[in-house]
């Protein structure tokens, strides 16, 4: 082995090293060919094993870039609608404000058409379209509360289920929807 401690000794170091003792072992004369075989299967195993760590680290480097550019992304966007916020609060208004906003949202595809579905109804338009929508509402409408499992578009339809739904406080009541 070389002068560097075990702690010191990198991957491409430690496969180095090894794969040279087994060499010098088959070489050496003194190895039974039982032997010899096997240590030259362990040699190609240390090769294999070094060639897919070196490709999972690749791949592992190449992940970490794409969370680190995701993370950009998403902090610009939050800092984008921070100064809409300022700029609506402080600024020059409302308008000026969604300019930010706009600005934003001006590749393609990126500013809903009044025409798609909800295209028109904020609430209903993020329910629908979130990474992680809840359920469907019974009346078939995007839901932004979620109580039990189901989906509810308004606080009239949650009510309802709600009134409806058994408790401990009364289990007769039957699910109507």
């Amino acid at each position: 082995m070389t002068d560097k401690t075990v702690a010191e000794v990198d991957r491409a170091d430690m496969v180095s090293i090894v794969r040279g003792e087994i060499l010098a072992e088959v070489s050496s004369g003194n190895c039974p060919f039982a032997q010899h075989v096997l240590l030259v299967d362990a040699m190609y195993a240390i090769d294999h094993q070094a060639e897919r760590i070196a490709t999972l680290d690749s791949e592992n480097a190449k992940l970490k870039k794409a969370y680190q550019e995701l993370g950009k992304m998403f902090h610009d966007q939050i800092v984008a609608q921070q100064a809409a916020w300022i700029e609506w609060q402080h600024g020059q208004g409302a308008e000026a404000g969604m300019r930010w906003i706009e600005n934003g949202l001006c590749g393609p595809g990126h500013i809903p058409e009044e025409g798609e579905p909800y295209g028109t109804e904020a609430q209903a338009y993020f329910d629908a379209n979130q990474s992680d929508p809840f359920p469907t509402c019974h009346c078939g409408r995007p839901s932004n509360i979620l109580w039990m499992g189901k989906g509810f578009c308004s606080d009239a339809h949650y009510r309802s289920a709600q009134a409806v739904a058994p408790s401990p406080a009364n289990p007769d009541k039957s699910e109507a929807q």
